[in-house]
């Protein structure tokens, strides 16, 4: 229970913080070798790429669970109450939802069938399906925090509609 509560946490943060590292280490030595040393390690470009595919995609994860993806607010501030705004922001993130499993199912497929076709890099000889699947990963994370965040928005709604009740009786009770 500890290692959900912690991946649930930290996830997109680990995963980030390991391909960044790896993504400079491994371009720090490309440079290095190739201007100090005048001899070039083909394989630095590689494994530079196979870190930013990876650092790309669960950093917009991360965007996502901190509510800072893109994102249009005005219109539903200037259109609607806060329920209202709530509504609106459970109908976008169901959409949401929607996209980011379209995008699982069809990057999935091409995962998939890298695998199955073999296909390797190069210099490195690393499995090309393990670059692609960072693409349905992310988002299939991604899925998952607009989905936790729909519930937390549903629930703020419903406590929302309670006050709301809440204010209304003692408003009447006032007036009697």
């Amino acid at each position: 229970m500890f290692l959900l509560k912690w991946l649930d946490k930290n996830l997109e943060r680990v995963i980030t913080s390991v391909a960044t590292v790896v993504l400079l280490s491994a371009s720090f030595l490309g440079v290095v070798t190739r201007y100090i040393f005048n001899m070039s390690l083909t394989w630095t470009e590689e494994i530079s790429l196979f870190a930013l595919i990876w650092l790309a995609y669960f950093g917009a994860a991360i965007s996502v669970t901190r509510r800072r993806h893109l994102r249009i607010e005005l219109v539903p501030m200037l259109l609607f109450g806060r329920r209202g705004q709530k509504l609106v922001n459970i109908v976008v993130n169901l959409a949401f939802f929607g996209f980011a499993l379209f995008i699982v199912r069809g990057t999935l497929d091409m995962t998939l069938l890298a695998y199955r076709t073999n296909q390797v890099f190069a210099a490195t000889g690393i499995r090309r399906w393990t670059s692609i699947a960072a693409v349905p990963c992310a988002f299939l994370v991604v899925a998952l925090r607009v989905f936790q965040d729909t519930l937390r928005q549903f629930s703020e709604y419903k406590e929302m509609g309670k006050a709301d009740k809440a204010d209304k009786n003692a408003g009447s009770s006032v007036a009697e």
